[in-house]
């Protein structure tokens, strides 16, 4: 222990308010800017998990404001939106097989596609200009009640189930059931 006067506790106590500080200063993730969507759907679980944007946000103006034809956004903010899924899932007649995923939302000529990526394990952005697995058309409609933080829901829906991306006063949504 270093030996000079006074200097023998507040070295030690300098040192700890040093890592504290450290510690403190490090950027992280609040709490409701990250959501997660469950369902139980025919005993297998499927999990959406996202980081949530604000409407207050230059992303929600632009995408209000609109978007070009085959604008790619990340769904969300930080992380990149993942699909977990024990079972294979069926949107219409394409099937996205069980496993994690990485979701983004391109912009069509009349509405949005959702695309599933294989890379589940990258940032959020830049999105992948390439090597989706699947393309999957979403309905744009306007929510029963709108998100100032967005929000993606998984619900059952006649033993169905059903994906909705809420922001602001808009819903992308689409419909999808467990692959036999």
């Amino acid at each position: 222990m270093l030996e000079l006067k006074g200097w023998k506790v507040w070295f030690p106590l300098t040192v700890m308010m040093a890592a504290l500080v450290a510690m403190t200063a490090t950027p992280s993730i609040a709490a409701d800017d990250q959501g997660e969507a469950k369902l139980e759907l025919a005993g297998k679980s499927i999990v959406v998990t996202y980081g949530r944007p604000s409407t207050d946000g230059k992303g929600y103006k632009s995408m209000k404001d609109g978007v070009p034809e085959g604008f790619m956004w990340r769904l969300g903010k930080n992380n990149a939106t993942t699909l977990e899924s024990d079972a294979d899932l069926k949107f219409g007649d394409v099937t996205v097989e069980a496993g994690k995923y990485s979701l983004v939302g391109k912009k069509t000529k009349d509405g949005w596609d959702l695309l599933v990526h294989p890379n589940a394990n990258r940032w959020g952005s830049p999105v992948p200009e390439e090597g989706y697995i699947a393309t999957i058309p979403l309905k744009v409609s306007k929510p029963d009640e709108e998100a100032k933080l967005m929000t993606i829901e998984l619900k059952e829906k006649d033993g169905k189930g059903m994906f909705a991306l809420i922001w602001g006063d808009q819903e992308l949504s689409t419909m999808f059931e467990v692959a036999e």
